[in-house]
């Protein structure tokens, strides 16, 4: 079967895997005494926790986005929000007052929305209980068209390393159809302040299957990145789900490269990544040999996780702010979304939680699958087809044989390994082994394309 065929055969909607089960499949929502207890289960080895928070704002909307965003040029919002997000830690630290944080993550929307003053008032809360200088990990999404030097001074100070740039494409018809424009110089400018300010890894965020692109405009925004030389690169397929997001609906105007001609865009970059000297980490990441994302997978400590892949699996990630996403070792919980909503429950003083999952030993069991599979492209799949009902296990043994047709994967006494040809369709491999997903046969349009 050719490359062709095999679009056309595996091009479904499917889970991106973030999360095992995925989140259309939560269920049984732990209440607020459950989640502490949860909590508690996780941290009893050791007090570290990371925390991950969420600002939604931004002051223009990108076209293509999806994320959970508030658009508003009005910074007065800043102070508020910040107390609310110190409000809702409050909640944690007088449950868990020896917790100790040793990773923060700050995403969005856009984070460097904030002032550079008020960004020092939002974290410098948490500084005071982080772990050693040595240890402790700081890590953010930025805009560049936003994001000046004196943010990456007061994150430098705050002992933050690590820097995501949302660049998603450089080529001017494409940044103009998706309202998201920005020069190259300014870019570079942010990359040798990074530099300066002490960041030790730096990440491209691309979009491939964007409106006007093309193999040449693929080609012209990689020697660019390639001039900047990032340590890692994340390239992400375009999710077009109009029904969530209304303003994607803006680029049907434009023609939107689907199907095998998406893939060609996908292989083409791929080829010039591995070209370039970078590493292929899992699904839609690479990375130089140097970078600590590279050495995770060689030691087997990549992790994947709501914020992509991380170097390290933790037992308790903590989010806080509107829509924020906490998990334990056994379940999921999700902050409401709407930023009124979740004001008025923070402001109660209760958790504002809105939705979650516990997980039941079968989804454990899965999750670790999962997790092997878009990590370490490699698991050993016996443990879930010994506990898989069998209504269930005759899909997943068909499917499974199908994709090792095609030539996917290669299956020897239960080790399931991925091959070349089927990186590509490493969600498609998971869905097979996907008993929620399986059971419910998507009823309705809930995910984005898998190519």
């Amino acid at each position: 079967m050719d490359q062709k065929e095999l679009i056309e055969k595996y091009n479904k909607r499917g889970p991106r895997y973030t999360s095992y089960p995925a989140y259309p499949y939560w269920e049984n929502c732990p209440t607020e005494d459950q989640w502490s207890l949860d909590i508690k289960e996780g941290i009893n080895s050791d007090n570290n926790i990371e925390l991950y928070i969420h600002v939604p704002f931004c002051e223009s909307l990108c076209n293509y986005c999806g994320c959970n965003r508030v658009i508003t040029k009005n910074h007065d919002v800043e102070q508020e929000y910040i107390s609310l997000i110190h409000q809702e830690w409050d909640w944690y630290q007088s449950k868990f007052p020896n917790i100790m944080i040793k990773s923060i993550h700050l995403g969005g929307g856009t984070p460097t929305f904030l002032s550079p003053e008020n960004l020092k008032l939002l974290i410098s809360k948490f500084k005071n209980i982080s772990v050693n200088k040595d240890d402790f990990s700081g890590s953010i999404e930025v805009d560049p068209r936003v994001t000046s030097a004196d943010h990456l001074k007061v994150l430098e100070e705050l002992g933050f390393k690590r820097i995501s740039m949302g660049i998603q494409d450089f080529n001017k018809d494409v940044q103009e159809a998706v309202n998201r424009v920005q020069s190259f110089e300014l870019v570079e400018n942010l990359v040798a302040s990074a530099k300066k300010h002490n960041f030790n890894s730096i990440n491209f965020d691309l979009i491939y299957g964007l409106p006007c692109q093309t193999v040449d405009s693929i080609k012209e925004t990689m020697d660019l990145v390639y001039k900047l030389s990032p340590d890692s690169i994340a390239f992400y397929s375009y999710a077009h789900v109009p029904w969530k997001s209304k303003a994607q609906k803006s680029l049907e105007k434009f023609h939107l490269p689907t199907g095998d001609e998406k893939q060609k865009l996908y292989d083409f970059g791929r080829e010039l990544f591995l070209e370039k000297g970078y590493a292929e980490l899992g699904l839609d990441h690479f990375a130089k040999q140097t970078d600590e994302l590279y050495l995770s997978k060689g030691n087997g400590s990549l992790f994947r996780n709501f914020m992509g892949y991380t170097t390290q699996k933790s037992n308790v990630l903590i989010g806080l702010g509107a829509s924020s996403i906490s998990s334990s070792v056994t379940s999921f919980i999700q902050n409401a979304h709407d930023l009124k909503e979740y004001k008025e429950k923070v402001k109660l003083g209760t958790m504002a939680i809105t939705s979650g999952h516990k997980q039941t030993e079968l989804d454990l069991i899965t999750a670790e699958v999962v997790q092997q599979i878009m990590c370490l492209g490699k698991s050993n799949i016996d443990k879930l087809l010994n506990i898989l009902p069998p209504s269930i296990l005759s899909v997943v043994n068909a499917d499974l044989q199908d994709i090792q047709n095609d030539q996917l994967i290669l299956l020897n006494n239960n080790l399931l390994e991925v091959t070349d040809m089927g990186g590509p369709f490493l969600r498609n491999i998971c869905m097979a082994l996907d008993y929620r997903y399986i059971n419910q046969k998507l009823k309705r349009k809930t995910f984005s394309q898998t190519i």
